[in-house]
């Protein structure tokens, strides 16, 4: 009898922590949400930071663009054309109503990419590589689609500030 009922008593207890599991699943994809879902006006943050340096009329590929806060800025105030991969797909639905051209659907390491060689002046990475399993393969998969000489920015946490040419 005793060992039933630390038994029954342990099954209690792991539906409970099942429950607050899931809500907490909930609660983070709310708090993702709302946290990608505005621009970060920081004057030192990563979206202030690519603002700056983006040039006035470049095309662009926002990798990870959530929905669109970062691109709308680029198309309202550097007059950029916008192109975006998004794993989220109603974040993806967001960013397109924005003004990107066209918005991809899909996880960024699995994805096949029908972009031309060399149509994008800028690719951005804002806070996204330290998500990826092998960052490394994604950006010299990301390689081709940059025009010559021109630089590849990445803006991360993890790798703020980071520029690499090739």
């Amino acid at each position: 009898m005793a060992s039933s009922q630390k038994k029954a008593g342990y099954e209690g207890n792991s539906r409970t922590i099942c429950k607050v599991i899931q809500k907490i699943i909930v609660i983070q994809m709310r708090f993702k949400s709302e946290i990608y879902d505005t621009f970060n006006p920081i004057p030192f943050g990563s979206h202030m930071q690519i603002l700056k340096r983006v040039k006035e009329g470049s095309v662009v590929l926002d990798v990870g663009c959530a929905t669109g806060e970062l691109g709308k800025k680029l198309i309202e105030e550097k007059n950029c054309k916008l192109y975006g991969i998004e794993i989220d797909r109603k974040a993806a639905k967001k960013a397109k109503l924005k003004g990107y051209k066209k918005v991809i659907c899909g996880d960024v390491e699995t994805i096949k990419l029908n972009f031309k060689r060399k149509f994008f002046d800028v690719i951005i990475f804002a806070d996204v590589l330290e998500h990826l399993k092998d960052p490394f393969s994604v950006l010299l998969k990301m390689k081709k689609f940059l025009k010559k000489k021109r630089l590849y920015n990445l803006f991360d946490t993890k790798y703020s500030k980071f520029y690499c040419a090739f």
